[in-house]
């Protein structure tokens, strides 16, 4: 959803959402997603660089527009 950067340490409802759609294409690796919570923590940090380095953005790990726009694409299953 539109709104300010999601960033680490920051606490947003939509962080829910971004867990799921990570969690959807992959990017979470080994880390286990906790679907409830809606703090930017550390594996979520990670699981956005994955997802960053995959689409060739730089791996900030902050939700900017271009990862934004890269997360509204719809997942090929």
């Amino acid at each position: 959803a539109e709104g300010p950067r999601l960033m680490p340490d920051m606490r947003d409802p939509r962080v829910r959402d971004l867990r799921r759609r990570l969690a959807i294409s992959g990017d979470f690796a080994d880390d286990a997603p906790n679907f409830e919570s809606d703090e930017f923590d550390h594996p979520l940090l990670r699981a956005v660089q994955r997802f960053q380095a995959r689409h060739g953005l730089e791996t900030t790990g902050a939700v900017d527009d271009d990862t934004l726009a890269e997360l509204n694409v719809p997942i090929q299953l």
